[in-house]
């Protein structure tokens, strides 16, 4: 998905709005900032759209931006560079070695807080699907962790892998001891 922003508006409601249907359907999103050829400061308007994309679009602010302009043609061969990463990305298969890898550290060096005695343990993951990536995470757990422990791992997944601008879907599923 394009998600295509007024320069000089900068990113409005209905922007997030519309973002919010592409992630939620499981779409990779690239930030395409159109009109760029009518700004004048583009250092000062640059920091202004990457602090709104940080406060109004925090949950694709890992998504490429890229600023151009469609009626010059400024900046519009950036884009296709981007749709094809972003396309890899979001249809790519990964080894369950690198998973489990990746995934082991990061539970080790942070573990999910959960009520008991016994000890959380990650004992395997796989990847079940692609478009958008989904991982399923083999545990001891009977219940589910905070949602943020779960953006935790996709956001590990997410810098690990490449994953910039793609929806992760993180499954926890505990298997019988």
């Amino acid at each position: 998905c394009l998600l295509v922003v007024d320069a000089e508006e900068g990113i409005t409601r209905q922007d997030a709005h519309v973002a919010g249907y592409a992630w939620d359907a499981g779409r990779a999103v690239a930030i395409v900032v159109n009109k760029w050829d009518l700004v004048e400061d583009r250092g000062d308007a640059r920091a202004q759209i990457e602090d709104s994309i940080a406060r109004h679009l925090k949950f694709i602010r890992h998504s490429p931006v890229v600023f151009l302009s469609a009626l010059t043609g400024l900046g519009v061969h950036k884009l296709f560079p981007i749709m094809e990463s972003l396309y890899a990305a979001h249809r790519a298969r990964h080894a369950t070695s690198d998973l489990n890898r990746i995934l082991k550290t990061a539970w080790e060096r942070t573990p999910p807080s959960v009520p008991g005695r016994r000890a959380p343990n990650l004992f395997d993951t796989t990847q079940v699907g692609s478009g958008p990536p989904r991982f399923v995470l083999f545990t001891n757990l009977k219940i589910e962790p905070h949602f943020s422990y779960l953006r935790y791992l996709e956001n590990t997944l997410r810098e690990a892998l490449g994953l910039e601008g793609v929806p992760i879907r993180v499954m926890i599923k505990a298997r019988p001891h």
